[in-house]
C-alpha cells in the first residue's frame, strides 16, 4: 500500500468507527443499541438474565415506531434453528419458524401491574395487547402469566401477550436493548 492509501484506509476507519456506537452484533435505532437472540432459545426469566450479563435488558417499547422496528429487526434476524417440536406450535398460522419473541415488560413484582425491566415508564402499549390480554393466571393451568411476548402470527403481527416467564415449554427467542 502506498501513503496515499494508508492514509484513505484510515479516515474511512475512523469515520465508520465514530458512526458505529453499537457493538458488534448490535443493531442502533436512534439513541439505543438492540440485539436479537435467537439461540439458544429461552424462557423470559432466562432472556433477562441473558441481557443483563450483555449489559442490557429485554427490550422496553415506547412508540409505534419503535415495536415496528422491533417487529422488522425480529423478522430480519431469525434463525431457522430455534423451532419447537410440539404439534401445537405446528398448526398456528406463522409468519416464520418462529411465532414470537420475548420483550421486557412484565408483572413479576406485582401481579397486574406492569413495568418494564430497564426500569423506564410503561408509557405504550396499552392498546397492543391480544384480545382477552393481559391475563393474570392461566386459570387452566395455575400458572401466573408474568412476562410478555410479541407475536408475529397473521392476525395478531406485532401484538403482545402474558405469558409464564419461568415455562420450561415457551422458550424462544428475544431482544435485548441498551442506550449508546
Amino acid at each position: 500500500m502506498t501513503g496515499k492509501e494508508i492514509v484513505q484506509l484510515f479516515v474511512v476507519l475512523f469515520f465508520v468507527g465514530c458512526e458505529a456506537q453499537c457493538p458488534p452484533l448490535w443493531t442502533q435505532w436512534q439513541d439505543h443499541c438492540y440485539m436479537y437472540i435467537g439461540t439458544p432459545a429461552m424462557n423470559w426469566r432466562e432472556a433477562e438474565a441473558y441481557c443483563i450479563e450483555n449489559g442490557a435488558h429485554l427490550a422496553s417499547i415506547h412508540s409505534g415506531e419503535e415495536n415496528t422496528f422491533i417487529l422488522e429487526m425480529w423478522r430480519k434476524s431469525r434463525d431457522e434453528k430455534t423451532w419447537f417440536e410440539n404439534t401445537f406450535w405446528k398448526t398456528m398460522s406463522v409468519k416464520s419458524r418462529v411465532p414470537f419473541v420475548y420483550i421486557g415488560l412484565n408483572d413479576i413484582d406485582d401481579n397486574g401491574n406492569f413495568k418494564w425491566s430497564d426500569g423506564t415508564p410503561y408509557d405504550y402499549g396499552h392498546d397492543m395487547w391480544l384480545r382477552r390480554n393481559p391475563e393474570t393466571a392461566n386459570t387452566k393451568l395455575g400458572l401466573l402469566e408474568d412476562g410478555v411476548m410479541m407475536w408475529d402470527r397473521k392476525s395478531h403481527m406485532g401484538r403482545w401477550n402474558d405469558v409464564n416467564s419461568r415455562s420450561k415449554h415457551l422458550r424462544g427467542p428475544s431482544i435485548c436493548k441498551r442506550p449508546v
